[in-house]
């Protein structure tokens, strides 16, 4: 189970990324897999493998096309998205432990957040 909400994490991480078309089709997994009020949706989608493994390798063959997409366009696309590909290899390790691809690439986000926070909190100040 914890592999689906990494899985998950993962498309909601592109998700952000990517343009309104794209995200429709990233999030057809997030949406059969998601809770409302406790309850699971009862009839996901026909086109969900039901085994953990297939629908892992299945999000990982739908990102992969993505970043090569955005790679043949010539698009700019953001270091860290790459990551998202690794998965949950390991791509630090120090004296706390190790980190994962996936968990940089998150506090990647939150540090981009905090920073655009700030600038527009500075702007707003400043004025």
């Amino acid at each position: 189970m914890t592999k689906l909400l990494r899985a998950k994490r993962c498309l909601e991480a592109v998700a952000a990324f990517g343009g309104a078309g794209r995200t429709a089709l990233i999030t057809q997994y997030a949406r059969a897999l998601s809770t409302q009020a406790g309850k699971i949706i009862q009839n996901p989608p026909q086109s969900i493998p039901l085994d953990p493994e297939l629908v892992h390798a299945d999000l990982h063959r739908r990102l992969a096309g993505l970043y090569e997409e955005e790679v043949q366009k010539k698009l700019v696309v953001p270091p860290f998205k790459r990551a998202l590909l690794h998965g949950q290899k390991s791509a630090i390790r120090d004296q706390t432990g190790d980190y994962s691809f996936i968990q940089l690439y998150e506090a990647v986000k939150r540090l981009a957040i905090q920073i655009s926070s700030c600038c527009a909190h500075s702007l707003t100040s400043s004025r």
